[in-house]
């Protein structure tokens, strides 16, 4: 279910915001459930200044988690559905995958320079939770390398 704070008639906007917050919960302390993840109508009919924006912090906050402040989300279990799975102190939220997936799809080419830098961010963070698997079997991985592939070699930002 969705916390009481979700609003069915959220903008765009406010869902992506929710979803980051939401994926911050989960990577926190094992909290699922509480965001949404995106839907292709509401994807679709962004204006690219909005996507732009959300994709900036999505991605910020990939480095700020996992890069700068050197992989945070080390407490709390994962759920069982496999929505935040925890490896050797890693945790990456199924849905900050989705939304980041989602927002990049969407996101016009080429990208603006604040965007270019944040895409850079996305992919040092992502590199940097890759870094703390140990195993090549360690059930986040799909989701990291998909999301760094997207993050480098998709928006030519492979130089991270």
């Amino acid at each position: 279910g969705r916390s009481a704070g979700y609003d069915e008639c959220a903008s765009f906007t406010e869902r992506a915001a929710y979803a980051l917050e939401a994926a911050n919960r989960e990577e926190d302390d094992g909290t699922v459930g509480t965001g949404e993840y995106p839907v292709l109508s509401q994807i679709a009919d962004a204006d690219e200044v909005s996507t732009a924006h959300a994709l900036r912090q999505h991605a910020d906050a990939i480095e700020d988690r996992f890069f700068t402040s050197g992989g945070v989300g080390v407490s709390g279990d994962g759920d069982a559905d496999g929505e935040t799975v925890e490896k050797c102190g890693i945790k990456f939220s199924k849905i900050r995958a989705a939304w980041f997936f989602a927002l990049a799809a969407r996101v016009d080419v080429p990208l603006d320079a604040d965007t270019s830098a944040a895409m850079r961010a996305a992919a040092r963070g992502l590199a940097a939770a890759r870094a703390g698997t140990t195993s090549a079997r360690d059930p986040i991985l799909p989701d990291l390398q998909v999301c760094l592939a997207i993050a480098g070699g998709y928006f030519g930002q492979d130089g991270a």
